[in-house]
């Protein structure tokens, strides 16, 4: 009699674990859909997905962000015993599982992958239930800044980058005047001659701060340049061979886009001449000032340089007439940037350009540029 009584005893403690086993599992990812809901975007702010989710229901959740933690309750309603079970809506993978977080009710909270996801509510012990249940969600955190330094734009001159940033940054360099707890981009720039730079920034949104450093990508050793609202312009010089680093860095979490462009010193023709020609009759010269340097100070504008050698005393005519469609200025003289002026116009044929003198053997320099930058 002992014995079996001792028998009984066992079997009633086996019993017990195996149901208890059941209960506290995740339910089974069998429930029927009942409309579906993008996830929280405001982190701390709850909101109520529905108002009525029966015991054996889910809901669909979607939008949810790579990194950020999110929770999902029914604490606060009271129509019947909840188990709330969340399932990866692509993988199918078991993700959380709560029951009695409060009182009756139930809670869960995890870290997403990205993925939608399937959020179960189950009547205890994982049972249907024809009565309503709200289903409340909360982005707890947002995901993790990421870093700056994996996301490097290259830039080169003439090149324009852009950016376009929105919400928590990882980097806060302290050189600057102002905060800068928005999101950053970094961009790589080798100088390819040592002189002045100008590194130029338009902005759409608010102030985005301009850093610049060297050695290696990282959070430290960022000096700062400027902040710009809608654009500004630095001036920096630079040593030919060395990486440069430049940094944007948001003022605030809200978006702003733009573009970063940097402007290079120019590598004047050897003698400051772009060519040389020897007169033996009417000939034309072929040329763009695209890419030029601004080797004279006559006008703000990128200029080539011509050297006519003369060998016959004569009258001799300089024109873009017909042969530019840009509002041309020409000047010319007896040397490169140097030297006497001879002759200088300006719009002789619209917007074209006409000059006329009477030479004497030697050498002679047309300039031709544009009226503005």
């Amino acid at each position: 009699m002992k014995a079996k009584y001792n028998l009984s005893k066992i079997a009633l403690l086996f019993s017990f674990l195996f149901c208890s086993g059941q209960i506290n599992a995740q339910c089974p990812n069998n429930n029927v859909q009942y409309g579906s809901s993008s996830a929280p975007t405001t982190v701390g702010v709850t909101v109520i997905l529905s108002y009525c989710l029966y015991g054996g229901e889910y809901r669909y959740v979607y939008n949810m962000q790579a990194g950020s933690v999110y929770s999902f309750e029914t604490c606060g309603d009271y129509s019947f015993d909840t188990q709330l079970s969340v399932y990866d809506a692509v993988t199918g993978a078991a993700v959380a599982y709560n029951d009695d977080y409060c009182g009756l009710q139930s809670k869960v909270q995890f870290t997403s992958n990205g993925n939608p996801v399937r959020v179960l509510i189950d009547r205890w012990p994982c049972g249907n239930q024809s009565s309503c249940m709200w289903l409340k969600a909360t982005r707890v955190t947002g995901a993790p800044a990421v870093n700056p330094c994996n996301s490097i734009a290259d830039l080169k001159c003439g090149t324009t980058g852009t950016f376009s940033l929105s919400g928590s940054g990882a980097w806060n360099p302290p050189s600057g005047p102002w905060g800068t707890p928005g999101e950053e981009q970094v961009y790589e720039f080798t100088a390819a001659l040592t002189g002045s730079h100008s590194i130029a920034v338009t902005n759409s949104g608010y102030y985005v701060d301009l850093f610049i450093k060297t050695g290696s990508c990282s959070s430290s050793g960022w000096i700062y340049l400027d902040d710009i609202f809608s654009s500004g312009t630095s001036t920096v010089n630079l040593t030919a061979g060395v990486t440069y680093y430049l940094l944007i860095d948001d003022e605030n979490t809200s978006a702003s886009s733009g573009t970063v462009s940097i402007t290079c010193p120019c590598i004047p023709p050897p003698g400051g001449i772009d060519g040389s020609f020897n007169y033996s009759g009417p000939f034309t010269i072929s040329g763009t000032t695209v890419g030029a340097c601004d080797d004279c100070s006559v006008r703000p504008s990128e200029d080539r340089i011509y050297e006519v050698n003369i060998s016959c005393a004569g009258s001799y005519t300089f024109t873009t007439c017909g042969g530019a469609s840009w509002d041309t200025y020409l000047y010319l003289a007896t040397g490169a940037c140097s030297g006497s002026l001879i002759a200088l116009n300006d719009d002789a044929c619209g917007l074209q350009s006409s000059v006329s003198a009477f030479l004497t053997p030697g050498a002679y320099y047309i300039h031709i540029e544009g009226w503005s930058a």
